[in-house]
């Protein structure tokens, strides 16, 4: 099997890591590449900005009890991560760090867990030194991994 791939969009050939996996399509990946599905998807996502929120808007009302479900579960978890021994002055510096870019920067800096606190192998604490910022984009990708 090759290794490489033509895209139908900006018809580069590129290695198949560049493209997304999909069963239903022929030889098991998208025919178009990451860069160009991505470019697509925004584009779509900024030219249908109110029926993409009113579909978010909908989806929330009917899995709402997930998504409460997996709020309190993450609340939960963060104060069973809370220990009594935590600096709550140098927690509340690093909220505050957040707050001071976001303002003067206009940025999308979020507070983030170096070892997440619902880990799969191992569960962080909420403590100073397991805060780091970082932006939105960053944190999203990051997910429940821990920095390796």
């Amino acid at each position: 099997m090759s290794s490489t791939r033509v895209c139908t969009s900006c018809s580069l050939e590129k290695p198949l890591d560049a493209f997304y996996k999909d069963k239903t399509k022929r030889g098991g990946y998208r025919p178009d590449c990451k860069v160009c599905k991505r470019a697509t998807s925004k584009a779509y996502s900024s030219n249908n900005r109110e029926s993409e929120s009113q579909r978010h808007r909908a989806y929330y009302q009917s899995n709402k009890k997930g998504f409460v479900s997996r709020k309190a579960r993450r609340r939960a978890a963060k104060l069973h991560a809370d220990v009594p021994w935590a600096d709550q002055g140098k927690i509340d510096f690093v909220y505050h760090c957040r707050d001071v870019i976001n303002k003067v920067y206009k940025g999308n800096c979020e507070v983030d867990h170096i070892e997440p606190l619902q880990g799969k192998h191992v569960c962080g604490l909420h403590v100073h030194n397991n805060l780091q910022l970082l932006s939105a984009k960053a944190n999203r990708s990051k997910g429940a991994r821990r920095k390796r």
